[in-house]
């Protein structure tokens, strides 16, 4: 897939990039195997505890293992369409199961769980599921161990036919990599909440790559890229919304380090700008510090869920066939594992044609020094340092009204965007040869800073009329407040003799968000409401230095000295005027100094619980 020049447990040939960037996306250049053969997924909806579902899925031999223990809570059903299924870069990444079999009934949540084995590939991947050809879980499996990742994708409910499609890849992009991928599916009984009736997809496990290298000399390229679908809507959307799945690779693995450093995706329906999307600024498995991230992990460094945008002001676009555009801002090498599903809720009268406004504005002040040579695209090669730094501050606005039937859907959103980045490096050509205390060896230094907030509110009121007079009308809204915190240093010294590498890395990582929701009706018999809030807060706190002496292949042999130490913390309130409030804290540290493994050790882990039921 990619890797960071510090990933330096397989190679240290990012001497040509800089310690912060990545060498190229590979394709996978092996073909789906669709399981034909294999029986058909069947369910259970007995028993609790935890058991081992193997003689209904896929099992494709040879495995490392006899596969995970699947949980099955009880008042559920489990769904296992992949089990233990051997992915490997001689035969396949990809395991399709065309003969799933999905219950029907009513589930108070569903949740798709992804498990890969680790047998024998040394870096971290992307993976991806999907159900029917759209896109529900997408992300990074985790480097020299096994990964599990479960989430809760009950708004996928609509495309979960009794007979259904169900794929799964991780690529295995070297010879002899190879893990055994395994899929489940819980389906929890109980009262369905209100969830989309129709689920459109625009893509599905896309790539958006730079038309030629983005990394031709000292400084990367930035292209804007895009990709366009036609899609076909219904005539009677009600309400809608999109999520959007975007995944760093490559070069952009740390995109806040490069110049310029600012990212977006920008969503066009019949080519009016509907959307613009910030990507998360996440640190992958072995990013920075190979020996930081076990057993603590950094923040995004196995899931990344969609950006959810609400696209209700947009209605009056939402029918018949339209073309579809998703463009990438300052693409510097490819972008993966993207989707883009329309989240539809449709109802029996066909909308009227409506109408829909927005304003953007955006303003960038870029600095760079010194300045990338648009003839040569490089800065000089005896440059001393690099600096660059950006401010963006966006905001778009959009209101919209469509009737439909005997009611009018009126609707606004309005999102503000303000982004800070820096980046210093010194040598960043890598090729200054100096005198250390370590011996004579090329020095590289970056510094960098992200910091990007992100507030959207959204309002949507549906009012029912009878001639003139108002009978009835329904109000909901949102607030999302978010905050993204990336910042550190990389010093790395390559001993020309002996042949070694030193490599120190501190970073703090913040993801602060905050949502509420809410909602009123009000008819001839009175007014009823609700009310839902939610913040989290989490701080990932690495900071790590290591000794390692190369062969001449820029290769680890061996390790002379290492200490890492991660903490994280986790701060979690949440309220609803229904079920009452709740309160979660963690914080958990661990180190390691070992010479020889990659897991450190958990140095302790304190969790603190509480809630308190509403009315």
């Amino acid at each position: 897939m990619k890797k960071s020049s510090i990933v330096l447990a397989v190679a240290v040939a990012l001497l040509l990039l800089g310690s912060m960037m990545v060498i190229s996306y590979q394709p996978d250049s092996v073909s789906s195997r669709v399981a034909t053969s294999a029986p058909s997924t069947t369910w259970s909806s007995s028993g609790s505890g935890n058991h081992r579902i193997v003689n209904m899925a896929l099992d494709n031999t040879p495995s490392a293992s006899s596969g995970p223990l699947i949980p099955h809570p009880s008042n559920s059903i489990v769904v296992v369409p992949v089990y233990n299924a051997f992915v490997s870069h001689n035969t396949t990444s990809n395991e399709q199961n065309n003969s799933v079999h999905f219950p029907s009934g009513n589930f108070s949540k569903i949740t798709v769980s992804f498990f890969d084995q680790y047998i024998s590939n040394p870096f971290d991947d992307s993976f991806v599921v999907t159900v029917n050809g759209v896109e529900v879980l997408a992300g990074n499996t985790l480097e020299l161990e096994n990964t599990s990742v479960t989430q809760n994708i009950t708004e996928y409910g609509s495309i979960m036919n009794a007979t259904s499609s169900v794929f799964v890849t991780s690529p295995q992009f070297n010879p002899g990599y190879s893990s055994a991928l395994s899929v489940w599916f819980t389906f929890y009984n109980g009262t369905p909440p209100a969830e989309p009736n129709k689920v459109i997809p625009a893509f599905t496990n896309v790539n958006f790559p730079t038309p030629r290298n983005a990394f031709p000399n000292n400084v990367p390229i930035p292209f804007n890229v895009s990709r366009t679908s036609n899609v076909t809507f219904p005539e009677n959307v009600t309400s809608a919304y999109l999520n959007l799945y975007e995944q760093q690779n490559g070069n952009d693995e740390f995109w806040y380090t490069l110049q310029p450093p600012y990212r977006e995706f920008r969503v066009f329906i019949a080519n009016t700008l509907v959307a613009t999307v910030q990507p998360y600024p996440n640190i992958q498995t072995g990013g920075g510090d190979l020996f930081l991230w076990q057993p603590i992990l950094a923040i995004g460094a196995e899931m990344y869920p969609p950006h959810t945008i609400n696209l209700n002001p947009y209605l009056s676009l939402l029918k018949g066939k339209q073309n579809v555009t998703v463009e990438v801002l300052n693409d510097e090498n490819v972008w993966i594992r993207a989707a883009a599903n329309f989240m539809l809720t449709t109802s029996h009268n066909p909308d009227g044609q409506g109408h829909t406004s927005s304003a953007l504005q955006f303003s960038d002040s870029y600095y760079q020094s010194p300045l990338t040579n648009a003839t040569t695209e490089s800065i000089p090669q005896n440059a001393a340092y690099l600096n660059d730094t950006q401010f963006v501050n966006e905001s778009l606005t959009s209101s919209g009204v469509v009737p439909n039937g005997a009611q009018s859907i009126y609707s606004t959103t309005d999102q503000a965007v303000s982004f800070f980045a820096n980046s210093t490096t010194f040598d960043p050509s890598f090729n200054i040869i100096q005198n250390t205390s370590f011996g004579v060896a090329l020095v590289y230094v970056e510094n960098f800073y992200l910091r990007e907030y992100i507030n959207t509110t959204t309002s949507t009121i549906v009012q029912s009329r009878a001639g003139m007079i108002s009978q009835a009308y329904s109000m909901t809204g949102s607030t999302s407040n978010q905050y993204y915190q990336v910042n550190g240093t990389l010093i790395e010294y390559v001993v020309l003799n002996p042949f070694s590498v030193v490599l120190g890395f501190n970073v703090t990582q913040i993801r602060d968000v905050s949502t509420s929701t809410y909602s009123t009706a009000s008819t001839s018999f009175g007014h009823t409401g609700n009310f839902h809030s939610n913040t989290t807060s989490d701080v990932v706190q690495g900071n790590g230095i290591f000794d390692a002496q190369l062969n001449s292949q820029f290769t680890i042999t061996s390790l002379t000295y290492n200490h890492a130490v991660t903490q994280k913390t986790v701060t979690s309130h949440a309220f609803s005027s229904r079920t009452g409030s709740s309160f979660y804290y963690m914080n958990e540290k661990a180190v390691n100094d070992s010479l020889v493994n990659r897991n450190g050790t958990l140095l302790y882990r304190t969790v603190i619980k509480s809630s308190h039921g509403g009315p």
